[in-house]
């Protein structure tokens, strides 16, 4: 077989195994479903090597240019077009081939010695003599000169294969690698993202698999139970912060909202519990708790909370000076009347006036000032100069 040089500087190399068949009229035909085959014609004048088509042959051998990739897309259709052509005689065959490449400097050709294999683009020929599949004769060259031809052998062939195989499996591993990397440090980023999100809070925040242990715990939260967050990570929650209840009485795991919502994914809040502190001192919190769900299943539930303390404590003040101002009212002999900025009284103990037994009256200013005359009060001052609320004092004439 004669492989003529090629004129590389317009053109692309190609691999080519070759199915002929001189049954055919031209062009490609399909001898067996999923099967490729050319029509080589004889040659009655051997064409020059010479790397032209201007051959006699070569106008009457039918173009055959169904090419598929063999990597790094297997059986994917050719990026470029590869044509080739087949003739032959008594003792030689010929292949005219002609790729196509939008930039035919970026052709590798590297010169060497024909028993060393090079990163080179080469253009081969597989002639299966045997049509066995298993066995055949292949011949290259490259861009620079250099030929090379081998005989094949089943083994040769399947360790080809296999070396394909594995290096295509590599290529897959890496991109997955690559795929990887990029969404764990998108996963990083968004994961610092959300712990400054929760450190920027000072209210309380915790999270729990589907058994009670903590899976994160932002720094106000563990501030607030005396603890660090890496001291919490992987711990029963109940056990070490919600284990008694406000009396100091037990606390049973079985009966705290909270584990309940982390085992059965459902919603749970409470104002009136507390937690405990590492010091063994209780801290009154308002929490709410939600379940959390990951595709389709229930993972676990994330709990916020919040020191009361202080509020507890205002709202105790609050009262407590609700009562003092009553126990006033209760006890002076003056008449106390509170009103709105539209004169409605609001609230309102008779003194020592005759109306002592009357209840509190919700009325319209001047409704009030001729009740108070009939009563026999009088204002401390003018009735239309009322601030929005107020105590006035009243005395009998």
């Amino acid at each position: 077989m004669n492989i003529p040089r090629l004129p590389f500087g317009s053109v692309a190399l190609a691999a080519a195994i070759l199915t002929l068949s001189p049954l055919q009229d031209g062009g490609i035909a399909r001898a067996q479903q999923g099967e490729t085959v050319a029509r080589a014609v004889r040659a009655e004048v051997a064409p020059r090597l010479d790397g032209r088509d201007d051959d006699a042959v070569w106008a009457i051998a039918p173009v055959s240019d169904q090419f598929y990739q063999f990597s790094p897309g297997e059986a994917l259709p050719a990026r470029f077009r590869t044509a080739f052509r087949v003739a032959y005689d008594d003792r030689t065959l010929y292949v005219f081939v002609r790729a196509y490449d939008p930039r035919p400097d970026s052709i590798v050709a590297l010169l060497s010695r024909r028993d060393v294999k090079t990163p080179s683009e080469w253009l081969k020929v597989v002639v299966d003599g045997y049509h066995d599949r298993r066995t055949g004769l292949q011949f290259m060259v490259n861009p620079a000169g250099v030929k090379r031809d081998a005989n094949i052998y089943s083994d040769v062939v399947e360790r080809e294969k296999q070396r394909e195989m594995i290096e295509n499996q590599t290529r897959q591993l890496t991109r997955q690698a690559e795929k990887l990397a990029v969404q764990q440090k998108e996963q990083e980023r968004l994961t610092k993202q959300m712990q400054a999100l929760l450190d920027s809070t000072e209210a309380g925040f915790y999270g729990m698999d589907t058994d009670g242990n903590c899976t994160f715990i932002n720094r106000a939260g563990a501030r607030m139970l005396g603890y660090k967050p890496k001291e919490l990570i992987g711990r029963q929650m109940h056990q070490i912060v919600h284990y008694r209840r406000r009396d100091g009485s037990k606390y049973p795991q079985n009966e705290c909202p909270i584990f309940l919502a982390s085992q059965r994914g459902k919603s749970a809040a409470a104002d009136d519990e507390v937690f405990w502190k590492r010091d063994g001192t209780p801290v009154a919190v308002e929490y709410s708790t939600s379940p959390i769900h990951q595709d389709g299943q229930h993972r676990g539930a994330v709990v916020a909370f919040t020191d009361i303390t202080q509020r507890i404590a205002a709202q105790r003040a609050i009262k407590e000076s609700e009562e003092r101002k009553s126990a006033v009212l209760r006890s002076t002999l003056d008449s106390i009347i509170s009103m709105d900025a539209n004169g409605i009284v609001i609230e309102f103990n008779p003194g020592d006036s005759p109306h002592k037994a009357e209840p509190a009256l919700v009325v319209s200013k001047e409704q009030t000032a001729a009740w108070m005359a009939d009563a026999g009060l009088v204002p401390s001052e003018d009735i239309s100069l009322f601030p929005d609320k107020y105590f006035v004092v009243y005395r009998r004439k």
